[in-house]
């Protein structure tokens, strides 16, 4: 009875000592397979910085474990991660823990930096991405990208770590005053131009202003007071995106025909109803075919905007001769007068601001034009332009 006894109990601690075997490897390599490092070889810092192939590096450190290194080399980025924990090479992709979260929310911030004829190529994510980390946040590098028009700039994000910290296992030094990189922000190193358009609202303003948005474009609609109320909606669309509504008279008739008296209940009636639809008052007044007098100037409190270059999108109703004038006439400073009224228009602004930009223009309002270029905007005086 006790050989059987011991019998048992030594097969007992026989396949204990199986199980201990075989499943210790199994657990180590489980928990390395999770960490997933890049370089299971344990170097020294200064031993990892000497196998890099950079001549000088930037070291940024993340936290207590992760330390980033940079290069510039032939005009592209290369990073490298060290673990001080592990002593070796890691991937930020081995501390992912929800991909697909993090590679839709870097989408989006693309989207809001950039046109969509930029960021729907980028947002592919297939070709060279490098993602480098510094103390702060993450900047992306897009290179072997092939862009339509040709866009001569480096293309690259900037990710605030409160924008990815849920997706990653990495402890971050979070940084909560922060904005997130936004087309429509004004580039001081750009060419500055203000897109206007006349005589709306119509049924084209929401198709107007869906181009602009997609493509990072600002732009004033002057806006005739009685067609307020009957596009009511485009009215509050062009608000709701943020895009400058300004004033074009009451009816379209010649100023200098009529009387001040006229004038002026016209303009208080169309801001009683633009302020009932969204609130706000007209600041900037386009007086029809440009038609203007002193005698006009000083009886309203309100700056009147003329233009400098006029594309006659009511007689030209060919998409393609607009888009090659505006190329054409486009310098910076510049006023643009387009009308609301026009799908050939839409069509023209579709196919030119993809030009626009890649020629280094940024298309901005009236007043952000302006104030961009510090030139302020005054009651009784007329403006046709804001060059530098």
């Amino acid at each position: 009875m006790n050989f059987f006894k011991k019998n048992n109990l030594f097969k007992i601690v026989f396949l204990i000592i199986l199980i201990v075997i075989f499943l210790v490897p199994i657990i180590v390599l489980g928990i390395n397979k999770d960490k997933n490092i890049t370089n299971s070889k344990s170097l020294s810092l200064e031993e990892f910085t000497n196998t890099l192939n950079c001549s000088n590096y930037e070291k940024y450190l993340i936290n207590d474990d992760l330390i980033s290194l940079s290069c510039l080399e032939n005009n592209r980025y290369i990073n490298y991660m060290y673990s001080a924990n592990d002593q070796t090479e890691v991937s930020f992709k081995d501390y992912l823990k929800k991909e697909e979260e993090f590679f839709k929310k870097i989408k989006e911030l693309i989207y809001l930096k950039y046109p969509a004829f930029i960021a729907d190529v980028l947002t592919k994510l297939d070709k060279t991405n490098i993602y480098l980390f510094k103390e702060d946040e993450l900047i992306i590098y897009f290179y072997d990208y092939e862009i339509t028009p040709l866009v001569n700039e480096d293309l690259f994000l900037k990710v605030n770590y409160m924008e990815i910290k849920d997706y990653l296992n990495i402890d971050f030094n979070i940084n909560i005053d922060y904005l997130n990189e936004d087309g429509r922000a004004i580039d001081l190193n750009k060419k500055l131009i203000a897109f206007t358009f006349d005589d709306g609202p119509s049924k084209y303003t929401q198709d107007l202003v869906d181009v602009l948005n997609k493509n990072k474009a600002g732009a004033t609609f002057f806006m005739v007071g009685k067609r307020l109320e009957e596009f009511a909606k485009a009215v509050k669309y062009v608000d709701k995106y943020s895009y400058e509504i300004a004033y074009h008279s009451w009816n379209h008739q010649n100023l200098t025909r009529q009387s001040l008296e006229t004038i002026q209940a016209e303009l208080l009636n169309s801001q009683e109803i633009l302020n009932k639809l969204i609130n706000k008052d007209f600041k900037l007044f386009r007086p029809p075919y440009g038609s203007i007098n002193n005698n006009i100037k000083t009886s309203l409190e309100i700056p009147f905007i003329l233009w400098n270059v006029d594309t006659e999108d009511w007689r030209n109703h060919d998409s393609e001769y607009l888009k090659n004038y505006v190329l054409d006439k486009a310098k910076d400073g510049d006023i643009i007068l387009f009308h609301d009224m026009y799908k050939e228009t839409v069509e023209a602004i579709s196919k030119v601001l993809p030009e626009l930009y890649a020629k280094g223009f940024q298309v901005v309002s009236v007043s952000d034009l302006a104030k961009a270029h510090e030139k302020e905007i005054l009651p009784h005086k007329s403006y046709r332009s804001f060059p530098k």
